[in-house]
């Protein structure tokens, strides 16, 4: 396949043209299409267009493919009732979500007596289920929940959260890499009525990202992940009526390797996963992780508090590939739980709902050039 662009298309340098074409030599499917005037490639237009009537052999990449078939598309929008239509969740209003119904929940003096403390913040987010969230952030105590609450602004107002959902590139900092990063998505409601959402942390390939997108994109990406995950919640909760509170994660560790996670790019991982303190703290009512390799499962108890804080050590289940769809059963309905995790949930016959759940795994060429051609282009805007 040749990139070399002749129309109206996004032009690309000379160094993005040789990369693209270096690396159009992976495919993985073949189509067929009778047209005088498509674009085939996300990168540009072909040069020599087929005469009216022809058939044309086009050899689509693995980024193609996964692009097209709208892989991760949808990772946001599970818990709507039809989820595999419309646009990702917005912001909520600030006003409706604070007028939802509070659940029963014993800290509820507690978080009063927080957000008087907060009065002077007329700019910020200061419903019940937020100041519930920072309120469990500090342990429960007024002092220390509002230090973390006003760092938590502070941080977002230096790093412009506000404005990731309406004014940043989102072709670089969203949907370039659906497919792949980050995986999973949401699934549905627990038997409890919360929130679950799924990460297919086995297929990521963190260290690949690390050695080819740069920290600040990657921190931007986070954001925005953080601000859709939250944004499905509050939408879910105005379909509802009651305040989100937390969720049930799921992490998938089937296929994981450790190579795929060196010590240099873990340390960066870390910080990354640290920072959602600031925009998402404390919203797991539990975390399930299954397919878990035989000697994690051994060593956990060993080491959980180690690495972890113990009050989510104690959110925290562990199960190997025997136990995985006994655990998932104690808290899922089966048409909750994907086909390929022993469920009867499919998306269009689909058993791993991909359109649901982005697959994840190594990011190929083709979408890493997209992201380097996208960083140059904000880099052009910036100076």
């Amino acid at each position: 396949m040749d990139f070399t662009c002749c129309g109206p298309c996004n032009v690309l340098t000379a160094e993005e043209l040789s990369e693209a074409n270096a690396v159009a030599s992976e495919r993985v499917e073949v189509v067929k299409f009778k047209d005088t005037s498509s674009t085939f490639s996300r990168f540009c237009c072909s040069r020599r267009r087929p005469q009216r009537g022809t058939v044309r052999e086009v050899t689509l990449s693995s980024a193609e493919h996964a692009w097209r078939s709208n892989y991760g598309r949808y990772k946001y929008c599970g818990l709507r009732p039809d989820p595999c239509r419309g646009k990702p969740p917005e912001m909520q209003d600030m006003h409706r979500v604070s007028q939802l119904r509070s659940p029963d929940v014993v800290d509820v003096a507690g978080v009063q007596k927080l957000q008087r403390r907060l009065a002077d913040l007329s700019d910020c987010r200061t419903d019940f289920g937020t100041l519930l969230r920072f309120y469990r952030e500090g342990d429960g105590k007024p002092p220390a929940a509002e230090e973390a609450f006003r760092a938590a602004m502070d941080w977002q107002r230096q790093h412009d959260v506000g404005r990731a959902l309406t004014h940043w590139n989102l072709e670089l900092y969203e949907r370039v890499l659906a497919p792949w990063w980050p995986s999973g998505g949401f699934l549905g409601h627990g038997r409890e009525g919360e929130p679950v959402a799924l990460e297919r942390l086995g297929r990521a390939d963190w260290s690949t990202l690390y050695d080819n997108v740069p920290y600040e994109v990657l921190q931007k990406m986070d954001i925005v992940h953080c601000l859709r995950t939250l944004s499905g919640c509050e939408e879910d909760a105005l379909r509802r009526g009651e305040a989100f509170v937390n969720a049930t994660l799921v992490q998938d560790l089937e296929g994981i390797s450790w190579s795929r996670f060196k010590p240099s790019s873990l340390k960066t991982l870390g910080k990354l996963l640290k920072t959602r303190m600031y925009l998402v703290p404390r919203t797991g009512r539990r975390v399930l992780i299954v397919n878990a390799p035989p000697a994690f499962v051994r060593v956990w108890s060993t080491i959980k508090n180690l690495v972890v804080h113990p009050s989510t050590a104690q959110l925290i289940e562990i199960v190997g590939k025997a136990r995985t769809l006994e655990v998932l059963r104690k808290y899922l309905d089966d048409d909750v739980i994907p086909a390929y995790l022993g469920g009867t949930r499919t998306i269009d016959g689909d058993p791993e709902c991909r359109t649901l759940l982005a697959p994840g795994g190594t990011p190929p060429q083709e979408a890493l050039t997209r992201v380097r051609q996208l960083v140059r282009q904000e880099a052009r805007k910036d100076f």
